[in-house]
């Protein structure tokens, strides 16, 4: 028998009912997030893995903290916290029950050994210790860090007015564009296809080696002689190379007569 005019009207409004209940759960869901901060203190050596977003470290003056900001639909993100020895390890990652995101920021007093292992993008806008990085699917932006640096990323890494001894950059598909503030000890680059451009001080002697297995290779910062003290720098890359002395932008003072 075939339905009547009210039958179809209330199966009808019963799927509008349920299509508007079910909208207003997952605007609810959608809408979810919270920020949450863990206090560490001073560790020998602070391990952050973030596998659901970037990480962000800046330099503190007290305590080492890592603050993670989590955004999420079904699940918030999981942060797992472990000692061994004298090392703390903070782990953050996305539970797999829905989509999830979390950004890490990590505060870390001088003199600390820190890792850093992110699925995003890591910034160091201020850094003075031991620092290395792995950016396993994007890139990493430096800022005047100071101490030493190891970094591997899957992108481009860029550093701005670096004042670090040590450095260790590479990268798997991205261009290394660096700039030193001050001349430091050693340098050892592995770049990809693209281009390598590392700007130095030019009140210091610089070792250079190159090996290019494509692109032109420029180098321009003073050399040594068999007497003075140098800077080594070491560029292996299948691309274009270029190191050069640090061009610094000239101010102007306008004085009045």
């Amino acid at each position: 028998m075939p339905a009547t005019f009210s039958e179809r009207r209330s199966t009808r409004w019963r799927w509008i009912l349920g299509a508007l209940v079910l909208l207003a759960l997952l605007v609810g869901l959608a809408d979810r997030s919270a920020t949450s901060l863990i206090e560490i203190g001073t560790p020998h050596r602070l391990i952050v893995v973030n596998s659901a977003g970037p990480i962000e470290v800046r330099a503190s003056d007290d305590l080492a903290t890592v603050e993670h900001r989590d955004s999420w639909i079904l699940s918030r993100p999981v942060v797992e916290q472990t000692v061994v020895d004298s090392d703390v390890v903070i782990r953050v990652s996305c539970p797999g029950r829905g989509p999830c995101r979390s950004s890490a920021i990590v505060e870390a007093p001088p003199g600390i050994e820190l890792v850093v292992v992110s699925s995003g993008l890591v910034t160091v806008p201020s850094f003075d210790g031991s620092l290395t990085v792995l950016a396993e699917s994007d890139g990493v932006a430096l800022g005047p860090i100071q101490g030493s640096a190891r970094v591997v990323a899957h992108d481009d890494v860029k550093g701005t007015a670096i004042a670090a001894t040590e450095v260790d950059v590479s990268t798997v598909d991205g261009e290394l564009t660096l700039d030193f503030a001050t001349a430091p000890q050693r340098v050892f680059l592995i770049g990809s296809t693209k281009p390598v451009v590392a700007d130095f001080p030019d009140d210091t002697f610089y070792d250079v080696t190159v090996e290019a297995a494509g692109g032109d290779v420029i180098v321009d910062v003073p050399e040594p002689s068999a007497d003075d003290e140098w800077v080594t720098v070491v560029a292996r890359t299948a691309g274009p190379v270029t190191i050069q002395r640090r061009q610094v932008a000239e101010t102007t003072v306008d004085v009045d007569s």
